[in-house]
């Protein structure tokens, strides 16, 4: 994201040229590889919830609301992009939960739902190489916290959960 002024001598403004020229194309070339990881990492999160009819759509609603009550709070349009992909991406962490578990139908035994908690664990895992998605990273860690501690993965409570999480748990 670095230019540099194209003055000076004809010697610095062709050097100042081809510099801005190859910043540009490294601009450009970061753009489309972030751009490959997100669609990557929305095709698992679109398996993940395709493997399941009874939250099929549940992401994009997550997302949807989670828009909704960030604009209505506020939050600038940077925040509200990355509570959208955290929306987007929150629960990409079921594709490592066995599926017996995920869709059985009726309660959990304690096990059950210990092996279902370690779902945001398993995406913070999943997304920790795509540094572009750190942010949304944090939020997606958070999203079964709850204000009274008693949620997981950690037991926060209160502020120590970031305002993103806290709307994307009520969403």
């Amino acid at each position: 994201s670095v230019r540099v002024h194209e003055n000076g001598g004809e010697e610095l403004r062709k050097l100042g040229k081809v510099f801005n020229k190859m910043a540009e194309g490294l601009d450009h070339a970061n753009q489309s590889a972030e751009e490959g990881y997100l669609q990557s990492v929305m095709a698992l999160s679109a398996a993940v919830e395709a493997s399941d009819p009874y939250t099929r759509g549940h992401c994009d609603r997550v997302a949807y609301y989670s828009e909704q009550i960030a604009l209505h709070m506020g939050m600038d349009k940077t925040c509200v992009k990355q509570l959208v992909l955290a929306g987007q991406l929150h629960d990409l962490g079921k594709i490592g939960i066995n599926k017996e578990i995920l869709c059985k139908p009726g309660r959990l035994d304690s096990d059950e739902f210990d092996h279902i908690a370690r779902h945001p664990m398993i995406a913070w895992q999943i997304l920790e190489p795509v540094l572009f998605l750190s942010k949304e990273r944090e939020i997606i860690i958070v999203h079964h916290e709850r204000f009274d501690g008693k949620g997981y993965p950690k037991g926060l409570h209160g502020n120590q959960i970031c305002p993103a999480g806290k709307i994307l748990a009520v969403a």
